[in-house]
């Protein structure tokens, strides 16, 4: 006969932790500033052995320290009678703060909170259709869109139709065989600490479970042994008959994994649309002429980006988006946050997707296959291309088509699109320092990669906004650096003269030249 173990629900793991504050306060009181761990080992175990002597050494009592601590975490289940035993230390009812039976079937610890959700009625009934007539169901998207807050949703919203759920968070690149174990004592309630992959699909097949993996990016992007074995599980879940459901959240549409079939299904997740946007501010309390709403739904439509600027405008602006909007800035806001933000997810990047979406941020989100072809053809090739742009919209979510236009058009959403422009501004000026300063040019700079003022063809509008955005931007912050205007232009000279004599284009140094003069007159 199985043997009986307990664990703290959620509501029981707080009062554990405020009961132990409260009785190390008054041990202290009582026998000084000791180890306050053994103090409790030796509580229980003079309740679980009252006629032996218990001495201040761990070996010599009735309970382990693995064990207490188990039992404060309250992530796994532990002998019901050590259980009972230290909630008696603890002066705590055990069967007020133990785990239910229902407790018992879900556990969603790793889960984000349940938060106010707008929006996204369409993509939550269509994943409660896909959920229950697949095996595996993958939800992938640009990080900040909104994919765990969406599958939360729906795990809310279906609890009642499964028998166990489960919610693993993959974010800290767990080893694979520590994953299974953590499923291997969910579905064996604490019984069971070690076991396989079958002892899994098992559980899958023996009762209908809901199971959503989070941050499976995490595993993708580590390049580790397991790895192989990830995308195993994932085959095998989709290929294996069962009754059950997992959920894959990703910022990345997995590759290695066979993604058609009756039984699996996959879905990008979209950026917010602008009714969307509209009563998500509405919701939180912010006002502002249509016109102004309007153009705010416009430029900031990822959630986590959305909200961080929601909060700003409540803070600063008591919710009045009008200053907002109108503070004498042409651009899109950005602050520290956002830029941190995005600093991630372009850690993702390979350096050639990296130069593409310099490419489009030049181009200032007019950019066609064909300009796109010319602009990157100094670094890539043309199947090169294709296979890069396919990866930025497919797999990264980072650019999207803008089929409105025609020829076609690829862009960058606002906030993206500032951030990359800084961004590529910030390494060309790097890289313009670097050669200053040793004199040696690699011809992979993005000064020679890339042209600041595009043609193919000439439009007027574009070239002063790039004159603007790119080469005055980058002129003023080496002037910064270099204090004199007749310093820098006499270094710019030096790199127009190194880049003519390894035959480079010089056009680059060229307008930052240009640029100089006019920052003169």
């Amino acid at each position: 006969m199985p043997r009986l173990t307990l664990k703290a629900s959620m509501f029981g793991k707080q009062r554990i932790k405020e009961a132990r504050i409260k009785k190390i306060a008054e041990f202290r009181e009582k026998e000084g500033n000791i180890d306050m761990d053994e103090i409790f080992l030796r509580e229980a175990s003079k309740i679980l052995e009252p006629d032996k002597e218990w001495g201040n050494s761990e070996d010599k009592y009735a309970v382990s320290l693995p064990t207490w601590t188990r039992f404060r975490q309250a992530k796994t289940r532990i002998d019901a009678d050590f259980f009972k035993k230290f909630c008696q230390v603890l002066e705590l009812n055990w069967e007020e703060i133990a785990e239910s039976e229902m407790d018992a079937n879900t556990d969603l610890s790793e889960a984000p909170a349940l938060t106010k959700f707008y929006g996204r009625k369409q993509e939550l009934n269509e994943l409660q259709q896909l959920v229950k007539r697949c095996r595996l169901v993958l939800l992938y998207g640009m990080g900040g869109v909104g994919k765990s807050a969406l599958v939360r949703q729906l795990v809310d919203r279906v609890t009642k139709q499964y028998h166990r759920l489960i919610w693993l968070s993959l974010q800290s690149s767990p080893p694979f065989p520590e994953t299974i174990s953590q499923l291997v004592q969910f579905f064996s309630k604490g019984e069971r600490e070690t076991g396989n992959l079958s002892d899994v699909i098992q559980e899958l097949q023996r009762q209908k479970c809901l199971m959503v993996i989070d941050y499976w990016d995490e595993i993708i992007d580590n390049s580790r042994e397991d790895c192989t074995q990830y995308y195993q599980f994932l085959e095998k879940i989709h290929k294996t008959q069962h009754q059950s459901c997992v959920v894959v959240i990703s910022r990345r549409k997995p590759q290695n994994v066979e993604l058609e079939g009756k039984f699996v299904e996959s879905r990008r997740l979209q950026s917010l649309r602008d009714d969307e946007i509209r009563e998500f501010i509405k919701a939180e309390g912010l006002f502002g002429s249509v016109e102004e709403i309007q153009r705010f739904s416009r430029l900031y439509n990822n959630s986590w980006i959305l909200k961080r600027i929601i909060q700003i405008i409540q803070t600063v602006f008591n919710g009045e988006i009008s200053p907002f909007m109108n503070n004498g800035e042409s651009t899109t806001f950005m602050d520290e946050a956002t830029t941190d933000f995005l600093n991630q997810q372009f850690q993702k990047l390979s350096q050639m997707e990296v130069n593409l979406m310099y490419c489009v941020a030049i181009r200032r989100n007019t950019v066609s296959w064909n300009q796109l072809v010319q602009d990157s053809k100094a670094f890539l090739r043309q199947h090169q291309l294709i296979e890069y742009v396919n990866s930025l919209i497919s797999q990264h979510s980072l650019l999207y088509k803008n089929t409105e236009e025609e020829p076609l058009i690829y862009a960058l959403e606002p906030v993206i699109l500032k951030y990359t422009t800084e961004r590529f501004v910030e390494q060309v000026y790097q890289q313009i320092i670097e050669v200053m300063n040793k004199g040696v040019i690699s011809g992979n700079e993005l000064f020679i990669t890339h042209q600041f003022i595009t043609e193919h063809p000439i439009d007027e509008e574009l070239h002063r906004e790039q004159m603007r955005r790119i080469v005055q931007r980058i002129q003023q912050i080496l002037l910064h650096n270099f204090k004199s205007q007749q310093h820098l232009e006499t270094q710019l000279r030096n790199i127009e003269s190194l880049l003519e004599e390894q035959g480079y284009d010089a056009r680059n140094i060229l307008y930052l030249l240009a640029a100089c003069e006019v920052c003169m007159n």
